[in-house]
C-alpha cells in the first residue's frame, strides 16, 4: 500500500510537471509568434512609408514642373501645333491622376500614410474626412506611428467596404492636447460585431489565424506611451480612440 501511494504521488507530481511544461511551452510560442508578427509589420511599415514618401515627393515634383509644362504648351498653341498640345495635355491629366493629395498636415509621415491609403479607398467608393491639427514633428517613432495609423485606416477601409447602406466615409481626428497625441477613427459599419475574450473585435478576414493583430498591435504601443487605446461601437459607428501620452512637452497646436 505504502509503495502503491508513493507511486501514485510521484505520477501525480510528473502530471503536474508536464502541464506546467506545456502551459509554458504554449506561453513562449504565443510571444515568439506575437514577436515576429510585430517586427513583419515594423518592417512592412517601414517599407510603405519609404514607398509613400517616395510618392508624395514625385507629385510634389511634377508639381513643380507644371509651370513649365505650362509654357511648352503656350508655345505649342501660338504655333498651332494641335496634336501636341494634345499629346501633352493628355500626358498632364494621366499624371495628375496618379496622386490624390488630400492631407497636408505637414507631418511627413501622417501625410504619406493617409493619402497613400486615401488612393486605395477611392477605388472602393470611400472618402475620407479629416480634421488634423499636429506639428510637422512629433516625438513618436516613426514605426509606431505607421503601426497605429497604417493598421488603424485599413481597418476601417475593410469595415466600410462591406456597406451597402450606409454613407461610406471614414472620419480621422488628430491633435496634441496637455501633452497627448490623440487620434480618433471613426467609420460606419454593419453585420454584428464580434469581440474577444479581451474586448478586441475579432477579424472579419476569413485566414483568422493570419489576421487579426492589427489592434493588438494598436493596444500594445499606446501601453508603451503610458496611453491607452478604446474602442466603442454603438449604432453601427465603429470608434477607435487612441492616446499616447508624449515623452516631451510640445507646443499644443
Amino acid at each position: 500500500f505504502h509503495f502503491t501511494f508513493t507511486l501514485f504521488g510521484i505520477l501525480s507530481l510528473l502530471t503536474i510537471i508536464i502541464f506546467e511544461f506545456f502551459l509554458q511551452a504554449n506561453s513562449f510560442i504565443a510571444r515568439e509568434r506575437e514577436s515576429v508578427i510585430r517586427a513583419q509589420q515594423l518592417q512592412m511599415v517601414a517599407q510603405n512609408t519609404e514607398e509613400q514618401k517616395l510618392m508624395m515627393q514625385d507629385f510634389f515634383e511634377q508639381r513643380h514642373n507644371f509651370v513649365n509644362e505650362l509654357i511648352v504648351l503656350k508655345a505649342e498653341l501660338e504655333h498651332n501645333d494641335k496634336e501636341a498640345v494634345r499629346a501633352n495635355l493628355d500626358k498632364l491629366i494621366s499624371s495628375r491622376n496618379r496622386v490624390d493629395v488630400i492631407c497636408t498636415s505637414g507631418n511627413s509621415t501622417v501625410d504619406a500614410i493617409i493619402n497613400f491609403k486615401y488612393a486605395a479607398a477611392k477605388e472602393s467608393g470611400i472618402a475620407f474626412d479629416l480634421k488634423l491639427f499636429i506639428p510637422p514633428e512629433l516625438p513618436i517613432a516613426q514605426s509606431d506611428l505607421g503601426v497605429i495609423l497604417g493598421n488603424a485606416v485599413d481597418n476601417a477601409i475593410e469595415a466600410v467596404k462591406q456597406c451597402s447602406t450606409k454613407q461610406k466615409v471614414i472620419e480621422i481626428s488628430m491633435g496634441v492636447k496637455k501633452g497627448a497625441c490623440i487620434l480618433v477613427i471613426k467609420n460606419p459599419y454593419e453585420g454584428k460585431l464580434e469581440t474577444g475574450h479581451e474586448g478586441i473585435p475579432l477579424t472579419t478576414k476569413e485566414q483568422k489565424r493570419r489576421h487579426g493583430y492589427g489592434l493588438k498591435s494598436i493596444f500594445r504601443i499606446a501601453e508603451e506611451y503610458e496611453g491607452e487605446a478604446v474602442i466603442d461601437a454603438a449604432g453601427g459607428t465603429f470608434s477607435l480612440t487612441v492616446v499616447l501620452n508624449l515623452p516631451v512637452d510640445i507646443c499644443q497646436v
